[in-house]
């Protein structure tokens, strides 16, 4: 990552409580133009959470989070343009074909039918899902519903994508399958947001980590040595 890129999303101070239980408690970060950023933590230590205020699915208790270009459009717009998402679970329609999703997504952003089109094509050819287009998506494999997840959630060409656990249930061979196209995605200039338990799959993609625990965050420099790191933080704090 470059020292001049720019930062694409600011995290100020986040907190979130669902009553008395603190889930974030003034958590900061950012994710600068061209780079992975990790995020880890057990499971229930707020990183769903994080991403949900993130993409404006819930609201924090206090903090703030600034985007890029929010000066020039409204938050909302703004988020729309900037982000893409990909949940833990399928945001594609498995009763619709892969084409016909295309074009519901398509829609769904406003994208023009020429741009829509060239955009069908290029990530049909990423992703290697030519051969589905008219398969349903329920008939996809495992590993072809991810990919069209990601597909769905590129169309509106998003500066970023954030990913939440997209390896879970995944094997070994879909998972290293999964990480080969993140890193594709990666060298076409899409920042990225990756969510994990798995310190390997975090590794491997080498690049600044946030790491969660107990509602607070660390925020390291590279993936290097990153068990120890996180056990450390989670024994110490």
């Amino acid at each position: 990552m470059k020292k001049s890129s720019q930062t694409l999303i600011e995290v100020k101070e986040i907190s979130k409580s669902y009553g008395d239980k603190v889930i974030l408690d003034k958590v900061s970060f950012s994710l600068h133009e061209g780079e992975i950023l990790s995020i880890v933590g057990f499971s229930g230590q707020g990183k769903s959470t994080l991403l949900n205020i993130i993409c404006g699915l819930e609201i924090q208790n206090s903090g703030s989070i600034h985007l890029l270009d929010q000066n020039k459009y409204n938050y909302v717009t703004t988020r729309k343009k900037l982000l893409g998402y990909s949940s833990q679970s399928h945001s594609f329609y498995p009763e619709l074909s892969v084409k016909e999703n295309i074009s519901y997504f398509g829609a769904l952003y406003s994208i023009e039918h020429e741009t829509l089109e060239k955009q069908k094509k290029d990530l049909l050819k990423l992703f290697e899902l030519e051969h589905v287009v008219d398969n349903l998506g329920s008939a996809l494999s495992e590993g072809q519903k991810k990919r069209l997840d990601l597909l769905c959630s590129l169309l509106h060409s998003p500066k970023v994508l954030i990913l939440d656990e997209p390896t879970a249930n995944l094997d070994f061979k879909l998972r290293d399958e999964l990480l080969e196209y993140i890193k594709k995605l990666h060298k076409l200039e899409v920042s990225i947001i990756f969510v994990s338990h798995h310190l390997q799959e975090v590794e491997e993609l080498n690049g600044r980590v946030c790491m969660l625990n107990n509602s607070k965050i660390k925020v390291l420099e590279h993936s290097k040595n990153l068990k120890k790191s996180f056990m450390e933080f989670v024994k110490h704090g």
